[in-house]
């Protein structure tokens, strides 16, 4: 059975957080392309990482979702999630703010979404909540092991998402594959992205362990159209369940993605950096309850075809050395500029 089957048929109002980010901007996109009324919501502090043209939405507001009120949610059908301190290196900056942002924060902001009258709330979870899981990949029903400070928030939402879910406020909790690709609001802070940048501009891309650790991917553009088929079909069967998503052929080994993009630039060169810390994130993911929610989904990249067209924007965008060394599409270094901001 396709539970997602159905189309929403209508234009509605729906709410992005972190919609001036890496997978919010693909997002942006796709539902004002759509014909929905879009407000976003994004505090903006990684405006040097915006290096392609951004699709607005109907409405920007400049603020932390968390100083979001029944005013600014007023009419919204849906949310889209996506903001916060958004991957296991940036959350270990201050854990306490990270769980107030991510955990704390998103319940918070939810319960007031669904006092509003919003209708569903899709969250962007994490796989990383799988921590070190051994060769079996892991469902849904399997126990968690979170290992950081990020992961750790994201499960606290997780079950804070639980609680207040009912027929008339969906939440969809989607644990998403770690993402990569290209985006008008670029980073280089992911493994894909990272040995893709570091390829482009040295020639040399630099895997920090011993790449055997295995990590199941997504590309940001399938990233974002998953979450439009959840605001679009509401599978509400599914609602307050947890959901991996992701599609089985793209668990990877780290050292087979670095295979990948040694294919795209055959003159290029892995490194193995020998004093690299041992990775204990370790997890491949079943995404069978994926597939029978939305069986006809298919992804538009694979990793082989998304590392292509990832070289050839790097290239659009004439990525170069002084752009790595700048490490202006690394999110931790602006975070740390501006971490002030989110203390509230």
């Amino acid at each position: 059975m396709e539970f997602g089957s159905s189309s929403l048929g209508q234009i509605v109002k729906i709410l992005i957080t972190g919609n001036l980010g890496f997978v919010g901007s693909h997002l942006t996109e796709l539902l004002v392309s759509a014909g929905h009324q879009v407000v976003g919501c994004d505090l903006s502090i990684f405006p040097d990482a915006v290096c392609d043209d951004l699709m607005l939405p109907n409405l920007q507001l400049n603020k932390d979702f968390r100083l979001l009120d029944r005013n600014d949610l007023s009419g919204v059908y849906a949310v889209a999630h996506l903001a916060g301190i958004s991957n296991d290196p940036m959350g270990e900056i201050n854990p306490g703010l990270t769980q107030e942002v991510n955990g704390n924060g998103t319940v918070e902001f939810a319960q007031i979404a669904k006092e509003s009258g919003t209708r569903i709330f899709v969250f962007a979870s994490s796989c990383s909540i799988y921590g070190s899981s051994g060769s079996r990949p892991k469902l849904e029903s399997d126990q968690t092991n979170p290992l950081t400070e990020y992961a750790s928030s994201k499960l606290f939402a997780e079950v804070g998402l639980q609680r207040i879910a009912n027929k008339d406020f969906h939440v969809y909790i989607l644990r998403n594959s770690t993402a990569y690709g290209a985006s008008p609001v670029f980073r280089t802070d992911l493994v894909v992205n990272d040995l893709a940048a570091g390829m482009c501009a040295n020639g040399v891309a630099e895997i920090k362990s011993d790449g055997s650790p295995w990590r199941p991917l997504i590309h940001c553009r399938d990233m974002a159209r998953v979450f439009k088929e959840f605001i679009e079909c509401d599978p509400n069967q599914v609602s307050s369940f947890p959901i991996n998503i992701g599609f089985e052929e793209e668990n990877f080994q780290v050292k087979d993605i670095g295979d990948v993009v040694q294919s795209i630039w055959p003159s290029g060169m892995i490194r193995f950096l020998p004093s690299g810390a041992i990775d204990y994130r370790n997890y491949k993911v079943d995404f069978n309850l994926f597939r029978s929610i939305f069986p006809s989904f298919k992804p538009e990249f694979s990793l082989n075809s998304g590392v292509g067209n990832l070289k050839k924007f790097l290239e659009k965008i004439n990525y170069s050395s002084t752009d790595h060394i700048s490490k202006k599409f690394v999110r931790i270094q602006e975070l740390r500029k501006h971490i002030n901001v989110l203390q509230i």
